[in-house]
């Protein structure tokens, strides 16, 4: 993890590729933090220090340094996206055998190593360093599997939308996501179009920062969580690591966001 067909080198040749050239220097000039009070030298020494035992303060540091290269709005650096993708291929993999070991006991496969590597890299370019500055292996590795899950339950609501003759679609978006909706009979193609429409406008709405991305995934992994499980703000709280009062007061300022944001991203 990660197979180097898929990165176009191993770590062993990233390293000596960087070093040769000798990236370090140049990275420490545009991030400073990168050379973490002269221990480290060398993009060696930076994933040397990156490996499993490394306490989590110094952990912390230097994966944020790598992240604001790597990062659109920092220095944004391709080759430091490389080395952040290498720092954490041991989370990577084993997010990639606990969703494995679920897909096998749902009867279907829904993470590879591909798509883990796809989003990472999204969620790499577009971490926000500036305000997350602990944790951030997790939560790196925590967003690409949200990120995931969101496409995954997009993808299986407009399959399951399409394979029925006659589907719901709720007509009242401005209800508390706590009230059951109201639902009129829609044709399949309406529908499809709803959904699309629908999924572009979260895409949207988290791109530009309109709403607040850990309420709007919470949002969606309300919605989707209650539409194929039966499970509620119950399973956002476990999922999020927060109580159910918090679900509530987020998922309803996501959704009370999306309404107010509703006419700019028409007007887009």
């Amino acid at each position: 993890m990660f197979n180097s067909s898929l990165l176009g080198e191993s770590c062993t040749e990233l390293v000596a590729r960087l070093d040769a050239a000798d990236a370090f220097t140049r990275w420490v000039q545009l991030v400073p933090g990168l050379a973490a009070g002269g221990s480290v030298n060398s993009v060696a020494e930076v994933l040397g220090a990156l490996k499993p035992g490394t306490d989590p303060t110094r952990w912390d540091g230097l994966l944020l340094a790598l992240l604001q290269l790597a990062a659109a709005d920092g220095a944004d650096q391709t080759d430091a996206v490389l080395v952040v993708l290498q720092a954490v291929a041991d989370g990577a993999a084993r997010l990639l055998r606990r969703r494995s070991t679920a897909s096998v006991s749902g009867g279907r496969q829904d993470f590879t190593e591909g798509l883990i590597l796809g989003q990472l890299t999204v969620q790499i370019r577009t971490y926000p360093w500036r305000t997350r500055r602990r944790a951030v292996a997790a939560n790196l590795l925590l967003d690409t599997e949200h990120a995931l899950c969101r496409e995954v339950y997009a993808a299986r609501f407009r399959t399951r939308r399409r394979a029925e003759p006659v589907v719901e679609r709720p007509v009242d978006m401005r209800r508390s996501v706590d009230v059951a909706p109201q639902y009129e009979e829609v044709g399949p193609d309406v529908a499809d179009a709803a959904g699309l429409e629908l999924l572009d406008l979260l895409m949207w709405a988290e791109r530009t920062g309109v709403v607040d991305a850990r309420d709007l995934s919470m949002l969606v992994e309300y919605h989707y969580a209650r539409e194929f499980t039966g499970a509620g703000h119950e399973h956002v709280a476990r999922t999020f690591g927060v109580n159910v009062r918090t679900s509530k007061r987020r998922v309803a300022a996501a959704l009370e966001a999306l309404q107010t944001a509703a006419p700019q991203y028409l007007a887009s």
